[in-house]
């Protein structure tokens, strides 16, 4: 289960219905005080059913209706009620009209209780009288209600109320049936709650890891992604350690049943007033895990940047895990200001690995700052620009906003402004210079570059060079810009192209498709055995490989039977496989053998050359 979208009404500073897009990795940028942090924290409050307090309350809205609304996609449709029934949303009409599942916790903040939720499913479900209300009945009353709107139950089991359900509602046409977005109560009956009981166990698992933490013995920002980890693994081993606890339950309970029949025995009255009563607490309360350093030091005694960097690796280690996992429940990991107490290389490394994690299986990455440095390592549809409570996706005049508003710090040891089009450019053109290096020193090595702060990398997408470009110029900066060609006969980048040269800027664009086509067959036919392209300049290398690497694997299903968003995923995977791993065994002899215009040895001989003024 993805989320999708997060609502909010009447909390906090968002006063009006705000609806926030949420991608696999996104990330909130704005000024302090500008509701970051309100978001993340309104997720830890309906993930993690914290208390919500009084002064949670917009003190501009109705406070006695504050709304925190998430909406899910890939969710699994199929639920089991009344014992063994099974059911649909979408037969249950518990979807919303995008077809998604929209769930909202409505609290009453307008006294000193009620601040237990009420849980609705915000559904487009029949408003028509005496077919609204299905959902709330008994078998008993759904039978009679049968028998008022003359629907004949022949054929219908009626030992399930899902059944009932069904039949009542298919009677009408879909037209007659008043089909309307509503709020569908999940706590007033039982049916409800049965439903509730189901989604619950689908959730995200939330992860909330806060910019001020106090350091203490027991500081969670060093227990936290411990903890989390312990949560991860109980919900693999849910379905034995359930029957490990119904059977200890079961032991128990007789126990203590023979245990009262024989006070019965010997004072009645007592028996009587005695019931058998066992509560299983939280299993994962009984794991403590500690880090300690040398000598026995404990890691939160240590600076808060050695505490910050045990959280970036474990997210490391948390990607590579994940990527081996599927069929979990998907992980939400939200991050205040990740660049907190941290050098700025340590920084774009964070970055790096959490951008690691949105690639693995069943992950999502939230993430607050007010560093445009984080911003630009980005891609432009991740961000969220938020100013005083209100929300916006990144367009080219947000985009401007943002820019203007946090600016671009200058660095005096920066030599070179380099623009790509992407992340995966920066690791194909950095790990392949670190390679070639070590054959000719005069190639620079630019990994070894950008530690030095000599050469700043952004990856920028096409459609937003130019805006970055005039700020950028305001730096009296060299920059250097490479872009794909994609399209042969009509390059995609062509007037920006145009445009930066005669802007004075040193600007490029490759002869094949895009940079992963330099890279040699021999490297790709060897991680999968038989590549399946042709070696063509313009062919889609990494589509090619994510099929041929999927062909491999132990999966069942055909790679044309995927649908579109695994296919998605698994080429975004080897994108990242191709300009990390394969880019790093590239020798000069391969480069030449596949790049006979020496264009790739060119461009950063180039580079070079600023790098050495």
């Amino acid at each position: 289960m993805k989320l999708v979208q997060i609502k909010l009404q009447n909390f906090r500073g968002y006063e009006k219905l705000t609806t926030v897009d949420v991608n696999d990795m996104t990330m909130f940028i704005g000024k302090n005080d500008s509701g970051k942090s309100t978001i993340l924290e309104a997720l830890n409050i309906f993930f993690e059913n914290r208390s919500i307090e009084i002064d949670d309350a917009c003190v501009w809205g109705d406070k006695a209706c504050v709304r925190i609304g998430c909406v899910f996609r890939d969710f699994s449709s199929f639920l089991v009620l009344d014992t063994t029934n099974e059911t649909s949303l979408e037969s249950e009409f518990l979807l919303n009209s995008e077809g998604l599942l929209e769930i909202h916790k409505e609290y009453d903040l307008s006294g000193t209780k009620g601040r237990t939720p009420s849980i609705f499913a915000l559904a487009s479900h029949p408003s028509l009288e005496k077919y609204n209300d299905l959902l709330s009945l008994s078998i008993s009353k759904l039978k009679t209600r049968a028998r008022e709107l003359d629907v004949n139950l022949n054929g219908v089991d009626q030992t399930k109320k899902a059944d009932i359900r069904h039949a009542i509602w298919t009677s009408r046409n879909m037209e007659d049936l008043g089909i309307r977005i509503q709020d569908i109560n999940l706590t007033g009956d039982l049916t409800g709650k049965d439903i509730w009981a189901q989604l619950s166990k689908q959730l995200p698992i939330y992860a909330l890891f806060k910019s001020d933490r106090a350091s203490t013995d027991k500081d969670s920002e060093a227990q936290d992604p411990m903890k989390v980890a312990v949560k991860e693994a109980l919900a693999k081993k849910e379905n034995e350690l359930q029957d490990i606890i119904e059977s200890v339950k079961t032991e128990v309970e007789l126990v203590a049943g023979q245990t009262i029949d024989k006070i019965k025995e010997m004072n009645p009255d007592l028996a009587k007033h005695l019931t058998p009563r066992v509560v299983v607490k939280k299993l994962d309360s009984i794991f403590d895990i500690s880090l300690t350093g040398d000598e026995d030091v404990p890691i939160n005694k240590r600076g808060s940047g050695v505490r910050r960097l045990i959280l970036l690796n474990f997210f490391r280690a948390q990607a590579e895990q994940l990527s081996m996992d599927e069929g979990n429940n998907t992980v939400i990991y939200a991050i205040e200001e990740p660049e907190t107490s941290q050098h700025p290389h340590h920084q774009k490394m964070i970055i790096d690995s959490l951008d690691d994690l949105v690639h693995a299986n069943n992950c999502q990455v939230l993430l607050t700052t007010h560093t445009p440095v984080l911003a630009r390592c980005v891609n432009r549809d991740y961000l969220r620009y938020v100013n005083a409570g209100i929300v916006r996706n990144c367009d080219d005049q947000i985009t401007k906003e943002i820019i203007q508003e946090l600016g671009i710090l200058a660095d005096n040891n920066v030599k070179l402004f380099l623009g790509v089009e992407g992340r995966h450019d920066i690791s194909f053109l950095s790990n392949l210079s670190h390679r070639l290096h070590l054959e000719d020193t005069t190639i620079p090595d630019l990994l070894v570059a950008e530690k030095l702060g000599q050469i700043i990398c952004i990856p920028m997408g096409g459609n937003t060079l130019d805006l970055w470009v005039n700020r950028i110029n305001e730096l009296k900066k060299p920059q250097f810009y490479i872009m794909d060609r994609d399209d042969p006969r009509q390059p995609k980048y062509q007037k920006q192209l145009e445009q930066f040269l005669q802007e004075g800027h040193t600007a490029k664009m490759t002869s094949k498709r895009e940079l992963e086509n330099y890279l040699h067959p021999s490297l790709l036919k060897s991680e999968v055995g038989c590549y399946l392209g042709t070696g063509d300049p313009f062919e889609d290398v990494p589509s090619l490989f994510a099929m041929a690497k999927h062909n491999i694997s132990e999966s069942d299903i055909p790679w044309d039977e995927l649908d579109d968003h695994k296919k998605r995923k698994k080429e975004s995977k080897a994108k990242r496989f191709l300009n990390n791993e394969v880019t790093s065994q590239m020798s000069l002899e391969l480069l030449n053998d596949i790049d006979q215009d020496k264009e790739i040895i060119g461009w950063l001989k180039e580079i070079g050359q600023f790098l050495s003024v």
